[in-house]
Parts: structure tokens; sequence; C-alpha cells
């Protein structure tokens, strides 16, 4: 197998394994992390789990990303590169924006929290990457109709 279609497994296990823990922390006693009870103790436990802010954007974020990287494993290698750059950029800003972004907005005209942010940031990600294996396609698909 080349080298690219083993990155692109490995991304798409991270991006699954990211979802399966976003998951787990947002619904701590469901999944045995915190006791069901209604103890002060046990309910710390599960607001412990919930201030982390992390629970959404690690289950949510991950999803559309997961996508491409099954659409792009099916391409050619120079899709892959192309992409990637992409990525690389996308990703650091991404995380600085879910970071700063606050857990619970209080703006009535522009509600933006860290929820929001990722489903954004998501949809983006996934439409911009579209568009770019799109436009690949068509160019190299014009040279070969040239050549």
């Amino acid at each position: 197998m080349m080298n690219y279609k083993k990155i692109l497994i490995g991304l798409f296990v991270l991006s699954i394994l990211s979802m399966i823990v976003g998951y787990a922390i947002r619904h701590p006693v469901e999944v045995g992390l915190c006791p069901q009870s209604t103890n002060q103790y046990d309910i710390k436990c599960e607001r412990s789990y919930l201030a982390l802010g992390l629970g959404m954007p690690l289950s949510v974020l991950p999803i559309l990303p997961a996508l491409v990287f099954v659409i792009l494993f099916f391409l050619p290698e120079e899709f892959f590169n192309n992409w990637r750059q992409f990525a690389k950029v996308y990703l650091i800003l991404g995380i600085i924006s879910i970071y700063f972004a606050p857990k619970q907005s209080y703006d009535f005209m522009f509600p933006v929290d860290k929820k929001l942010m990722s489903w954004l940031l998501g949809i983006l990600f996934f439409i911009i990457s579209l568009s770019m294996i799109a436009y690949h396609a068509y160019i190299s698909h014009r040279k070969k109709m040239h050549h």
C-alpha cells in the first residue's frame, strides 16, 4: 500500500477515536467514567468532564474530515499532496479558533461558542476540501485531454 494511503487510514482512525473520546467526555456517566449518583462527589465528577469543554469539539469536528479522508483514499497521490498543504494550515487555525471560542455565548445577535465554531469549521473544511479535490480533478482531466 502506498505511503499516503497509510497516512489517510491513520487519519481516519484518529478521527473515529476522537469522536469516541469526545462522546465519552460529553457523557461520562453513560460510559462509566463517573458513577451514576446524586451525591455531591459524583456530580462534581461529571461536571469536571463537562467543564473541559472538549467533548463537543472532539465528537463533532472529526466527522466531516473523516469523509474527506475516505474520498482522498480513492484518488491519486497528487490530490492528497495538494490537499495536505491546505489541511496543515487549516488545522492550526481551527484548533486556535476552537480554543479561544467561549464554552457558552451570551451574545444574542452572534452566539458563537465551541459547539457552533466546531460545526462551522468542520463544514467549511469539508466544503473547501471537496472544492480543492474537484478543482484538481478538473485540472488533471484537462491536462489529459490536451496531451
